[in-house]
């Protein structure tokens, strides 16, 4: 049933915003929001239904996946964890989207730095929920850190992501201070989301990279 529930809910949620966009009284919106938050681009307010249809998309991948990779190992292993992530990552481009959506269909003309720092705080929120399941991730070729270190080695992959879900959980908490830090310091809200995003780069890719090799290396020398 949960490779289905996902799948429903994004049609649910397309029902939802065609009601909408049928009800409302404008015809034109505005149809996207430049780096500055200002709408710089406008169409008829249909066009709107393609982030709903986004997620239409998603829960039909899922769904399929889900169908041809339920025997492999590697799913069964981490099958509630990929299911976990999906959905976290659903509702977040749901939540996303939805902001997104009323902005335009209410005509806010000019989102300013809000938008970019709510943004931030909820991405924030996803990584501390996600890097929460990595030390629990099984070995596999679906979700974690996937490197040629973490692959071959299951004692390398325990150790990677059991850093790695310390350092995510860090990233999160960093880039949720910066995200309320920005609505209050709006003058650098934009070097505050630069910050955050050094930051996610070097704490969930860099650090993990070179401490898996490292260990690999080390376990290779031993053998």
């Amino acid at each position: 049933m949960k490779k289905f529930l996902l799948f429903i809910l994004s049609l649910v949620n397309a029902a939802a915003m065609a009601l909408y966009i049928f009800l409302s009284p404008v015809e034109t919106v505005p149809s996207h929001y430049g780096f500055r938050g200002q709408a710089d681009a406008f169409s008829s307010k249909w066009l709107l239904m393609l982030m709903p249809c986004i997620l239409i998309g998603l829960g039909l991948l899922y769904m399929i996946f889900c169908l041809i990779c339920r025997k492999k190992d590697g799913y069964q292993k981490n099958e509630k964890y990929i299911f976990r992530t999906v959905t976290a990552v659903f509702m977040f481009m749901l939540v996303v989207f939805w902001v997104l959506f009323l902005a335009s269909v209410n005509w806010v003309w000019d989102l300013g730095s809000m938008f970019p720092m709510l943004l931030l705080m909820i991405i924030g929120v996803l990584m501390v929920f996600l890097s929460n399941m990595f030390g629990k991730l099984k070995q596999n070729k679906f979700l974690g850190i996937k490197l040629k270190a973490t692959l071959s080695s299951e004692n390398v992959w325990k150790k990677t992501h059991r850093v790695g879900g310390y350092l995510g959980v860090l990233c999160g908490i960093i880039m949720i201070l910066l995200g309320i830090a920005g609505f209050f310091m709006k003058d650098i809200a934009y070097i505050l989301l630069f910050i955050g995003l050094a930051a996610a780069i070097v704490l969930l890719c860099v650090i993990p990279t070179i401490y898996a090799q490292v260990l690999y290396s080390k376990e290779k020398k031993q053998q």
